[in-house]
């Protein structure tokens, strides 16, 4: 009997080997089935489609799968995919999205004062800062272009543009939904569906809801906040009845709230904050994550885009129309003093309206010469509704005030194929617009007009342009020259009721640039440079003004240059292995900025100061920016897999005003996920962490009232699943 029990034990051991090498064998990595091939990515950097190694631009693409596993959510995170790109909260205190390219961009959350780094989505200018702070879902890629784009692209893409192009409707069904659990009991839900509806008509529908991710304590109140409660809804209807027409009706709804003021919650240690002055009797906060606010901030927004894109094909052009209508309204309070007393508040409510026509003619023939011709119409009004400021005092000062602009543009670009892969390229674009501010400032309470009413106007107008040459020396070697123009108008401080003001003037830069785009070991390396060299004037730059307690206004530099180096080195060594490192380099001077306006910090407290800023480092131009990137996927018997993902983001230390109040020092963020794919792709599962490192107190925000830390959201780790039909 024991015999027979030893017998039975044996072929059970031995059936449980074999079911363990079975197992074992399914689960073993293959010779990797993954990419071992570079992707080729189509852009439309130049308003048509092509492959992005044969445009002769400086040019960031960001597909969708780089997003899943970076930990890239929304507009905010995407300088951890791209060098030379910085992205802000505007004044630290809300959700506005002011990028800078290779330093050049716009801190001024100022309305009617667009960013100098312009946001399009799907070809649609998006004009609302607040609004800009997108949650990405339903992405097909992100093109982000370097340098003046101002022939194609207009006048407010002096400094670059982010082109975020969703997906379009196909005629095959498929859907997809996951959900993330993270830290602070964020929860992030999503959820994609794209169905063909009927013959030649397709429909998809994106949706992202975001709840919870509170990390800061407010000692005050005991309450914490720092989180972020926001829906975005993306869905497109496409009719194409023929092989020569097509019509994308698109809708994009944003709701966001948000409190994620962390720069006006901590003050730096030594610092003397007004409030906590005697007369004043408030508490403030030292201690990083930690606040004592008399209230929690908070900055919500919500924006509906409707657009309409139309496309005719002739026999050798075809006719593009696209419209657009967009409404947001938003609303910002913040404790700018940063204290538990009552010394200094903003209580902002915004509304905007913009209305855009752009009509294009593109030619298709296979002839040596390819052009384009269009024009462009947008009107736009954004006003204070009101913008109240809460002194101590317990009677508000109102500044209703509206910005009213109406533009237009015509612009052409034109290639010519010389033959033995040489292109020469030139465009020009004329564009005219008129800013008109109205408004008053009032003390409702009394009641009692303190300033105007005030109509000012102003109309601006200018010319750019864009040359370039390239030359293929090989399908996989391409080496350009070009020279561009940028123009961005000027306009008036918003939040200034005074008769008198003076608008800032129109911007110009003036760009040159050499570079090579190339591809190596039967497309397993890639490389990609730029040189640049930048003549820019008239540079509107945010100023502080200590009669409202810091408030951000606007001025002119006189002139300044900027040189500097791109380059991306994008690797696949073995299959299944894909590197890639992106570096940014530049050098940044003012050389015209007379009665530069900042803060000085002295003795515990911010202090106004004029300087001559002639000789100094632009704002928000790091001399470094550097990215790293890895991504290794194991493939095992049973077709799943497992993907390994880790990106790194440095940026070296640059200012944010001038002065020495305010300053961003070197930092770097580390990001990582490792994912489970199932068979087939049918479901996933991810652990994902953000910040891994821990950054936390990365510079310091000065204004008349306190002197604050700036601090990212700490250390923040979680899981996600979803599945696909």
């Amino acid at each position: 009997m024991s015999e027979l029990n030893g017998k039975s034990g044996q072929r059970s051991l031995a059936l449980r080997a074999l079911q363990a090498a079975l197992l074992a064998s399914a689960l073993a990595p293959l010779p990797a089935l993954a990419q071992t091939a570079i992707e080729t990515v189509t852009v439309t950097a130049e308003r048509r489609e092509e492959i992005s190694q044969k445009v002769p631009i400086s040019i960031n693409v960001i597909t969708s799968d780089k997003l899943d596993t970076s930990g890239v959510q929304n507009t905010l995170d995407l300088p951890q995919l791209a060098s030379s790109l910085v992205t802000i909260n505007g004044a630290n205190a809300s959700s506005f999205q002011t990028p800078f390219i290779r330093g050049v961009g716009s801190s001024s959350t100022l309305l009617g004062i667009d960013a100098s780094v312009a946001t399009y989505i799907d070809g649609v200018y998006q004009p609302f800062k607040a609004a800009n702070l997108i949650d990405l879902y339903d992405i097909e890629r992100i093109e982000i272009l370097k340098g003046p784009q101002g022939t194609l692209f207009g006048r407010n893409a002096t400094g670059g543009a982010i082109n975020i192009v969703t997906n379009q409707p196909t005629d095959q069904f498929g859907a997809r939904a996951e959900a993330s659990y993270g830290r602070y009991d964020e929860t992030v839900e999503k959820g994609f569906i794209n169905a063909p509806l009927a013959d030649g008509l397709f429909a998809n529908l994106g949706v992202v809801a975001r709840q919870g991710g509170d990390f800061i304590q407010n000692d005050f109140n005991g309450t914490k906040f720092g989180g972020v409660d926001s829906v975005t809804v993306n869905g497109k209807l496409l009719w194409a009845p023929s092989d020569r027409f097509e019509a994308t009706a698109g809708v994009v709804y944003t709701n966001r709230d948000q409190s994620m003021a962390t720069a006006n919650a901590t003050n730096v240690p030594g610092s003397i904050p007004v409030g906590t002055l005697p007369m004043f009797g408030g508490a403030a906060s030292f201690t990083d994550y930690h606040a004592d606010l008399n209230f929690n901030p908070r900055s919500t927004d919500s924006t509906i885009e409707g657009s309409l894109h139309l496309r005719y094909s002739f026999d050798d052009v075809d006719l593009v129309s696209i419209s657009s209508y967009q409404m947001s309204h938003s609303h910002e309070l913040l404790d700018y003093d940063s204290t538990s007393a009552n010394v200094f508040s903003f209580n902002d409510f915004d509304r905007g309206e913009t209305f855009t026509q752009e009509v294009q003619l593109l030619s298709t023939d296979k002839g040596p010469l390819q052009w384009i011709l269009g024009a462009y119409y947008i009107t736009d009004q954004q006003g204070y509704v009101p913008l109240q400021l809460l002194y101590v005092a317990p009677l508000p000062i109102d500044i209703n005030t509206t910005n009213r602009t109406n533009g237009w543009a015509v612009f052409g670009q034109a290639t010519y194929d010389f033959g033995e892969g040489t292109h020469l390229t030139g465009g020009l674009r004329f564009s005219q617009e008129t800013h008109r501010l109205t408004g008053d400032e009032t003390m409702p309470a009394v009641p009692l007009t303190l300033a105007g009413p005030i109509d000012l106007k102003k109309t601006f107008a200018k010319p750019t342009w864009r040359v370039s040459l390239d030359h293929a020396f090989t399908d996989d070697v391409m080496a350009y020259a070009s020279y561009n123009r940028g123009f961005k108008s000027g306009g008036f401080n918003s939040t200034t009721v005074d008769p008198t003001q003076k608008p800032v003037d129109s911007e110009v830069l003036d760009a040159y640039e050499v570079g090579a785009k190339t591809q190596w070991w039967d497309h397993r390396v890639q490389l990609n440079v730029a040189a640049y060299y930048y003549d820019y004037s008239n540079i509107q730059v945010q100023r502080v003004d200590p009669s409202a307690g810091g408030a951000a206004l606007l001025e002119s530099a006189g002139s300044a240059y900027l040189y500097g180096f791109d380059g991306d080195l994008t690797v696949i060594p073995t299959e299944g292995l894909e590197l890639h490192v992106g570096l940014g380099l530049e050098q940044s001077k003012y050389t015209r900025y007379d009665n530069a306006s900042g803060y000085a910090y002295l003795g515990g407290f911010g202090v106004a100061e004029t300087i001559d800023a002639k000789g100094t480092q632009l704002l928000f131009a790091p001399a470094v920016t550097l990215n790293l990137g890895g991504d290794y996927t194991f493939q095992f018997q049973d077709s799943s897999s497992l993907e390994i993902a880790a990106n790194y983001a440095f940026s070296s230390h640059y200012k944010e005003v001038v002065g020495d109040g305010n300053f961003v020092r070197a930092y770097g963020v580390l990001n990582g996920s490792v994912t489970w794919n199932a068979p087939s792709d049918k479901f996933f599962l991810r652990l994902w962490g953000k910040n891994l490192t821990d950054q936390n107190d990365i510079g310091r925000l000065l204004n008349g009232t306190s002197y604050q830390k700036q601090l990212l959201q700490p250390i923040t780790f979680g899981v996600s699943g979803g599945v696909k039909f």
